[in-house]
């Protein structure tokens, strides 16, 4: 998976957006760093900390 966008795709911003993943490095977004302080926002501390955090469903590794 490519790491680094040229352009946000949330706002625009030519400043670029970095792919951000949680703990466990499942894919959350690309997001430029202020989109991704609001993203962040709607998630648990500890899902982007600690990659044994607590989830109500199996999480399996994908097939590529």
């Amino acid at each position: 998976m490519k790491q680094y966008l040229d352009v946000c795709p949330r706002c625009d911003s030519v400043e670029g957006a970095d792919a951000h993943f949680d703990a466990r490095g499942i894919f959350i977004a690309y997001a430029c760093d202020s989109c991704w302080q609001e993203i962040r926002k709607r998630y648990r501390p500890e899902v982007l900390e600690d990659s044994d955090y607590e989830c109500d469903e199996q999480i399996e590794p994908e097939d590529y």
